[in-house]
């Protein structure tokens, strides 16, 4: 379960900057919107670990480690897309 926690982590940082780089000036609105996308796709694949692996565990400690980080780099993901589309 680590593994996919650290895909989906992969999945919701790392690839959004290469669809739009966080320095864009004035960007295509589909692609701040295709990161967006992949960065919720990443948080889902992440959050759903974490919580499968509360199932299993009934480990409170593992359902904070889940969801916090969604939380974080879902506002991020707010945050950064509407910058982006105030251009």
């Amino acid at each position: 379960m680590v593994l996919v926690w650290l895909v989906g982590l992969a999945v919701a940082t790392v690839i959004p900057w290469f669809i739009v780089a966080p320095t864009a000036v004035d960007p295509d609105p589909r692609e701040v919107w295709l990161a967006a996308a992949v960065s919720v796709l990443g948080i889902a694949i992440f959050a759903g670990a974490g919580i499968a692996e509360y199932a299993r565990t009934r480990n409170k400690s593992v359902l904070t480690w889940a969801l916090i980080p969604g939380v974080a780099i879902g506002a991020g993901v707010l945050i950064f897309t509407a910058t982006l589309l105030a251009v």
